[in-house]
């Protein structure tokens, strides 16, 4: 099949996806999600890849069975240049990632081969020609001024900045530890390893193929005989309906893909310019701009599902103007976005406990001219509120989402009435805690039972927090360690008071005491690992003393020929002691 001007015609067609790469430059609009193709989905792709090649190998006539693998449809939105992605962006990126794989050991196979002669003349330059062709459906090369050197045109771009550099350090072969946490990276590392089972496959063994044979045939296959179905769609109306159409298909999306989708096509230019730049700004943040939407209308005071978040939204907007509520959000999502910036502690706490819940509160006080004093104040409580019902005494959250609720119920009253009934809330929850003894709040922090080191974390760095004026390290180079680590070495039970922890029960008491753990710099705490306590002390100084904040921090000290169950017991019982005295839970 010849690469024609028939692929930019709107009847719908079935292409090979290196006659769809070649043929044009493909983007992803902003009303799409993010690539975010989880391991299984990889898996079923790979797992087409193998059924593909194995239908295709040689059978035992020596005939080739003629089969034609679908992958999927492909619509474009022809109305834009470069044409707009509207549904098969994961595939198409996904095929793009394995594309290359298959490329870059190509040519690894090729150099091995240079030093040790190790295939044929004719294979290499099989495989020669596969890497040039490979590389021709990824990118075109670019000479932008004469003698400059060449640059790569790439003929995908995901919408997402973070991808868009992801992608393109993967294709240019650079480091992509600083994009590790995107599907794209991670997914191309399970591709690696997944291409490695693929040689090995027994249909391939039964004709004695070498590597650099059954890689060519692989790419072959996926350039030649994978087809998808491209639809060109002409303008961005009926493009966002077929997206909104596909959710209700079976389209896995987001209410915010679907939320994004609809701004991109119904609201005025100005509105959606400044959406895209929102977007921009906020969607690579810790918390999600899904999630932020979804905070913005609990706020209001609507117990809406998530599945049906898409639809109650629009409805608003219908009956209120696309404009004026789009605009509304927007306004909430940057408002929300600088204060927990500007509030890194509580932002962190908030993500190492998982209590996004709570924000809902914030949006409230904010539409409802809260002075920032109570602001802090309210979500402070509920912060702590939450770790004493929900981890130290390990209630069902459903007392704690309906006593939140009533809360958030009391805000969107008169202003100064609401501050006192609010007020009055808080205290009476404060006095239902200040009935119980230290023991019932903190009896899982002396035996053991809360095994949650995210707690543990947050309230060390809180009681740290406490004590130094609001002062403290930078978070995320700060880490727990367990003295009494969790796998401990035979070392430790050559000492007489540590025999005793070959009991399951007793070594799960002391692993998962609060006086157990210790807070370090993350960068040193992969050398520790589960030595015995006085092989590892150098190091754990050495840890605290990278970091001069942890260093000057009295409790955080350990006096390692000291260390017994007895001590873990005493220092537990002082930790418990610093957080009451010092109110770090309000009471």
């Amino acid at each position: 099949m010849s690469l024609s001007k028939n692929i930019h015609k709107q009847q719908p067609q079935f292409v090979t996806i290196e006659y769809l790469l070649k043929a044009e430059k493909l983007t992803v609009p902003n009303y799409q999600r993010s690539y975010n193709w989880k391991t299984e989905q990889v898996d079923d792709f790979v797992e087409s890849i193998r059924d593909l090649c194995k239908n295709n190998f040689h059978d035992d006539l020596g005939a080739i069975n003629e089969f034609e693998n679908y992958f999927g449809p492909v619509m474009i939105n022809g109305s834009k240049r470069p044409h707009e992605i509207i549904d098969g962006q994961q595939r198409i990126a996904t095929f793009i990632l394995f594309l290359y794989t298959i490329k870059r050991t190509l040519q690894d196979e090729i150099n091995k081969s240079a030093a040790t002669a190790k295939y044929s003349g004719e294979s290499i330059d099989a495989a020669q020609d596969f890497v040039r062709r490979i590389e021709g459906t990824i990118a075109q090369s670019t000479f932008p001024k004469p003698g400059k050197k060449t640059e790569k045109n790439y003929l995908f771009v995901p919408f997402q900045e973070r991808d868009r550099r992801a992608l393109k350090a993967i294709l240019e072969n650079q480091d992509v530890k600083k994009y590790k946490s995107t599907r794209l990276v991670k997914n191309y590392e399970i591709l690696r390893q997944r291409l490695k089972a693929l040689l090995q496959e027994d249909f391939f063994k039964k004709y004695d193929y070498q590597e650099l044979d059954r890689l060519v045939f692989m790419a072959g296959q996926i350039l030649e005989n994978t087809y998808v179905l491209r639809t060109e769609l002409s303008d961005i109306s009926s493009a966002f309906a077929i997206f909104e159409s596909l959710n209700n298909t079976g389209l896995q999306l987001t209410p915010f893909d679907l939320l994004n989708g609809y701004v991109m096509s119904e609201c005025t230019s100005n509105i959606t310019d400044d959406w895209k730049r929102m977007i921009a700004d906020v969607r690579d943040k810790d918390i999600p701009v899904e999630d932020y939407t979804y905070y913005w209308w609990q706020s209001k005071g609507y117990d809406t599902p998530k599945i049906n978040l898409y639809n109650e939204i629009k409805q608003l907007m219908s009956t209120e103007g696309n404009d004026k509520i789009a605009q509304e959000l927007m306004n909430c999502i940057e408002d929300l976005d600088e204060y927990l910036s500007d509030n890194t502690y509580l932002k962190k706490y908030l993500s190492l406990l998982q209590r996004k819940r709570i924000i809902p509160l914030y949006i409230a006080m904010k539409e409802n001219s809260y002075s920032s004093t109570n602001i802090d104040e309210i979500m402070r409580f509920a912060l702590t509120y939450s770790i004493i019902e929900l981890n130290l005494l390990g209630k069902s959250p459903g007392v704690f989402q309906y006593r939140l609720k009533k809360i958030l119920n009391l805000i969107s009253g008169t202003k100064s009435l609401a501050i006192k009934k609010v007020k009055s809330e808080i205290r009476e929850i404060q006095l239902d805690f200040e009935s119980y003894d230290t023991d019932t709040v903190f009896g899982n922090l002396r035996n053991g039972g809360l095994q949650d080191d995210q707690l543990y974390k947050t309230l060390l760095l809180m009681l740290m927090e406490n004590e130094n004026k609001g002062i403290l390290p930078d978070f995320d180079n700060i880490d727990l360690e367990h003295l009494f680590p969790q796998n401990p070495s035979e070392s430790w039970y050559d000492h007489a008071e540590w025999v005793p922890m070959r009991d399951e029960d007793k070594q799960n008491k002391y692993i998962h005491a609060l006086g157990n753990v210790v807070l370090i710099d993350s960068k040193l705490n992969r050398k520790i690992k589960n030595k015995y306590i006085l092989e590892k002390a150098a190091d754990i100084e050495r840890t605290l003393s990278s970091c001069d904040f942890l260093k000057t921090v009295a409790w955080n000290k350990i006096e390692y020929a000291s260390f017994t169950p007895e001590y873990i017991d005493a220092r537990t019982e002082t930790l418990i002691e610093r957080i009451v005295t010092s109110k770090v839970l309000g009471f």
